[in-house]
């Protein structure tokens, strides 16, 4: 005989709970907080690694001089300063010819001799201990009155149009002076005009105040930035997830300013052959710090979110 009635459960076997649905860990808004918390995050990160290239090798005088290097270093200055000077002097025996009758007669047909034999002298001035110092002179001299002007403590330095113009004139006794010879030939030298020099900067006066701003504080800055990357972690529905934003952030802000600031590096408005070889020197000779310090910042990104990727699978695992 069938059984009809269902069978008994016992009372020691609890019926199976089916599972309850996953609850949101806090909400869409978490991930929106996390996104900008990330962007703010990478932002100060990469101000921070510019200010502290600025700070290093930009601000410090030292610094620059040092990454700038002696003129031996610089061979297509010291060509372009061997035909500027050569020209400079041609210029003024022209002159002395045409201002007298006999100049004109004697001296106009020698000149076309005399370039070559002038030129080599030059070049070989050019190559001597003696200028070398004067470059160093010059070089310091040309940060010292870049700074102040770029504070507002001198006019030496005009800055229009990502361009900086420099009147050698205006700091003419700090050249002359370190320069070693005879007190006649320094008297003479003060006596010249030596004219401008402009240098592509690739920025603005009110981008290098900016600059500047943030290199004197790009401790600070950068501090600030790695407590965000921080918070984007744990502001996140996953610590996992948001340490990959912050990562997947920096390198991309950081890569965009590696390209966008490296452009200003190469990018030349000059005419002159002196002033496009000297602004060759100074920015090609600063770029490679700013290039590795952006790289940092792209690896430390890359570094960032592959903890966070660590953090994510660890999480799903368990």
């Amino acid at each position: 005989m069938t059984d009809v009635f269902p069978p008994t459960v016992s009372p020691d076997v609890t019926p199976p709970v089916p599972p309850a649905p996953e609850k949101s860990a806090g909400g869409w808004w978490r991930t929106v907080v996390c996104v900008v918390v990330a962007v703010l995050a990478a932002v100060l990160v990469t101000a921070g690694a510019v200010g502290q290239w600025a700070q290093t090798e930009v601000v410090s005088t030292s610094g620059f001089t040092n990454a700038v290097g002696p003129l031996s270093s610089h061979p297509g200055v010291k060509a372009a300063m061997t035909d500027a000077v050569t020209e400079r002097v041609m210029t003024v025996l022209e002159n002395s010819a045409d201002s007298s009758p006999i100049g004109a007669m004697v001296l106009k047909a020698l000149l076309p001799s005399l370039r070559a034999p002038l030129r080599q002298g030059v070049e070989t001035a050019v190559a001597s201990d003696t200028v070398g110092k004067l470059w160093d002179n010059t070089m310091t001299s040309v940060h010292d009155e870049t700074m102040a002007s770029i504070n507002g403590t001198s006019q030496s330095v005009d800055f229009n149009n990502g361009t900086a113009t420099i009147n050698l004139n205006d700091f003419k006794a700090s050249l002359v002076g370190g320069f070693e010879a005879p007190d006649a030939l320094k008297t003479w030298a003060q006596s010249l005009d030596l004219g401008t020099i402009t240098v592509n900067t690739g920025a603005s006066q009110t981008s290098l105040d900016a600059a500047v701003k943030i290199a004197s504080a790009w401790l600070p800055i950068l501090l600030v930035g790695i407590v965000l990357v921080a918070l984007a972690g744990l502001v996140a529905r996953r610590t996992g997830f948001g340490l990959i934003i912050a990562g997947a952030a920096i390198s991309i802000i950081a890569a965009i300013a590696l390209v966008v600031g490296g452009k200003g590096f190469t990018t030349t408005t000059q005419t002159d052959a002196l002033s496009i070889a000297l602004g060759k020197a100074i920015m090609g000779s600063l770029q490679p710090g700013f290039t590795q310090n952006m790289l940092y910042a792209v690896g430390s990104g890359i570094a960032v979110a592959l903890v966070g990727a660590g953090v994510w699978l660890v999480g799903r695992r368990a």
